[in-house]
């Protein structure tokens, strides 16, 4: 998969759908399923030895709607 972004960069749109294509084609060879947006908040947290806990709040997915079409729409034009 690298072998063809490498070669055919030029010709691979950046785009949300694509994006999601690679992240499915990548998420192939694991047990997780990809090419999908994520559709619900999720929290990420940890529970150390000695019993601290840390939790953290990632962008809410209706943040992460906006942030993908800003991303898009900044990165899409060559340097």
């Amino acid at each position: 998969m690298l072998n063809t972004i490498h070669s055919s960069y030029a010709y691979i749109p950046f785009t949300p759908g694509v994006v999601l294509q690679l992240h499915r084609d990548l998420y192939q060879f694991t047990v997780g399923e990809g090419g999908r947006w994520k559709s619900v908040d999720n929290v990420i947290s940890a529970t150390y030895p000695d019993g601290t806990k840390v939790t953290r709040s990632p962008h809410s997915f209706l943040q992460n709607r906006q942030n993908r079409k800003s991303f898009v729409v900044n990165h899409s034009n060559p340097i």
